[in-house]
């Protein structure tokens, strides 16, 4: 079981079980209780620092690695107590032996791997027979012997109650803590690694320190293994000055997580496959900001981008531009709303001025070109084409004062015959 209480007049961990037959009156803890865990990491703290004077979590010892540290839970073990333990507890593994067929039957249902896990209790009891010859092992077992109060009674629980199948996890539990060990290692290729293995793999708390050639480019890791992997939480230092803090799976990022670039960029969401996907806020050194979808490490779907001179875009992106259906806003008060296309202003739109004036139809790469019809603020409006943000081709030019104007234009500009009709639709006509 796992230990998510702890005893302060007594100064041991205490499992779910242990907690309900535990002494009422002593004052319990709750490990997830916040105070109790490391705002930093996320991890319980287990050892307490006294030249800073404060608790720290595994991750945090490598960071006060000179100082003088001690364990929140003085747990040295007493050997000749230990012993005897160790031969009451050989019996309950024994009595586990004479019930393996049907903890094998169990197990066939629910993982169908029989084999794996009637391995894993020969070599809990072949990791006790040996238990003088590996002091790691046997430190590691006195530690769960006292953290959780009794394991024996854990064991001894399980079949007592003749309720395996509930108590699989349990019993793994049990076994992991038991052969989980610290240590050193350094590899042929240069790697470091401190931390904890099972079976000479690496698995659960440790840092990884890089060889300086490696391909990655990676200067170190810290954080959760499994299997050798890494695999869970932890934070990955390149040797750019990049950094990344959060999930991974089989070494790449997978999960929540935040990446932060060495040239002050940093990307806060989800990740797929090694790669920015799902939704995610992206700020930039310069004051952007970018709150939305992306895939493939790129801003794809709905998302606001909030540029640093107080402009704001909202709406549809694609291959990290602004692509679809969206809205700009000017920090000038001017407003774009309609279509867009590789980051321009392309297919329908209108556009709103500060000043009044407005432009409504046809856009392409950025300007008015096609159909369209322009208001001015005075009341005046032209209805008809469009090129280059200019008039050109046939149009129709409403005056305030109920006057209109038909004909042809060229680069903004009369030419050919323009006939105007007044309010009483009187005709003049005019060559430009």
């Amino acid at each position: 079981m796992n230990f998510i209480y702890i005893c302060n007049k007594c100064n041991i961990n205490l499992c779910p079980l242990c907690k309900y037959k535990h002494d009422k009156n002593h004052n319990i803890i709750n490990y997830n209780d916040k105070n109790y865990i490391c705002k930093k990491h996320n991890d319980r703290y287990i050892k307490y620092c006294k030249e800073c004077k404060e608790n720290i979590c595994f991750l945090c010892t490598n960071e006060h690695k000179d100082h003088n540290m001690i364990e929140l839970l003085n747990i040295i073990p007493n050997n000749n107590e230990l012993l005897k333990e160790m031969e009451k507890m050989k019996e309950i593994i024994n009595k586990f032996k004479s019930n393996i067929e049907e903890i094998k039957k169990v197990l066939n249902k629910v993982l169908n791997n029989v084999e794996i896990y009637y391995k894993i209790f020969n070599n809990i009891i072949n990791n006790y027979n040996n238990i003088n010859r590996n002091y790691e092992i046997y430190y590691n077992l006195n530690e769960i012997k006292n953290g959780n109060n009794n394991i024996i009674n854990d064991i001894n629980i399980i079949i007592n109650e003749n309720n395996i199948n509930n108590k699989i996890e349990n019993i793994i539990d049990i076994y992991y803590k038991i052969i989980r060990i610290k240590k050193t290692k350094i590899y042929e290729n240069g790697d470091k690694y401190i931390g904890e293995f099972i079976n000479e793999l690496k698995d659960g708390k440790g840092l990884l320190y890089y060889n300086k050639n490696n391909e990655k480019k990676r200067n170190r890791y810290e954080g959760d293994f499994k299997d050798d992997k890494i695999e869970g939480k932890g934070i990955i230092h390149w040797n750019n000055g990049d950094k990344y803090e959060g999930y991974l799976k089989d070494d790449i990022k997978e999960g929540k997580g935040i990446y932060y670039w060495n040239n002050g960029d940093r990307y806060e969401g989800d990740f797929r496959d090694n790669k920015q996907e799902g939704k995610g806020i992206y700020y930039g050194n310069n004051g952007d900001r970018y709150e939305g979808d992306w895939k493939d490490d790129k801003k794809l779907g709905k998302g606001i981008f909030y540029y640093n001179d107080g402009d704001r875009y909202e709406g549809d992106w694609k291959d990290d531009k602004r692509e679809g259906k969206g809205i700009y806003y000017w920090n000038n008060g001017d407003r774009y709303e309609g279509d867009w296309k590789d980051d321009k202003r392309e297919g329908k739109g209108i556009m709103f001025w500060n000043d009044g004036d407005k432009y409504e139809g046809d856009w392409k790469d950025g300007k008015y070109e096609g159909k369209g019809i322009y208001y001015w603020n005075n009341g005046d409006r032209y209805e008809g084409y469009w090129k280059d943000d200019k008039k050109e081709g046939k149009g129709i030019y409403y005056y305030n004062n109920g006057d209109r104007e038909m004909g042809d234009y060229l680069d903004d500009n009369k030419i050919g015959i323009h006939a105007k009709l007044n309010i009483n639709d009187e005709v003049t006509q005019q060559k430009y």
